[in-house]
């Protein structure tokens, strides 16, 4: 049985406000993990100021990312800068 290696990535928003250096296993871990743990830490928020849910979406190099596939499977390399995309959930 292989351990698992864990693999250094940055995760930053457009706006800079989000800038996070994360230790992962880029085979275990898909980027809805990364945005679940960004949220349970409070580095991201749930809903815009004025009470508008956000959900959050994740890119590579400008090419968005599924949610739900490893990130390994997706590129994802040693030092990659991921990008965090908000999206606003008009209700």
């Amino acid at each position: 049985m292989t351990a698992a290696t864990t693999t250094r990535i940055t995760v930053r928003d457009q706006p800079g406000r989000v800038n996070v250096t994360l230790d992962l296993d880029l085979a275990a871990t898909t980027p809805q993990q990364v945005i679940d743990h960004l949220l349970t830490e409070q580095h991201i928020l749930r809903q815009t100021p004025d009470g508008q849910a956000l959900t959050w979406k994740m890119a590579r190099a400008g090419a968005q990312l599924d949610l739900d596939k490893p990130l390994e499977a997706q590129g994802v390399q040693q030092n990659d800068t991921l990008e965090l995309l908000s999206v606003n959930v008009k209700g």
